[in-house]
């Protein structure tokens, strides 16, 4: 098994309520964070804040 230092979460319907929340709070942990969801309109600019954010580290 590869080990990596590096983890990642799936987070589904990440555009509101718990999922959106899980999704800040592992992005905030450092954690790769792949989200989906069927209203990507619905989530706002928190999206484009988390992409910008993780291109800077």
């Amino acid at each position: 098994m590869i080990r990596s230092k590096s983890k990642t979460v799936l987070i589904t319907g990440a555009s509101s309520g718990i999922g959106k929340a899980s999704a800040e709070y592992f992005h905030k942990k450092g954690w790769n964070v792949a989200a989906t969801m069927r209203a990507p309109d619905k989530a706002g600019d928190w999206l484009t804040l988390l992409a910008l954010k993780r291109r800077s580290r």
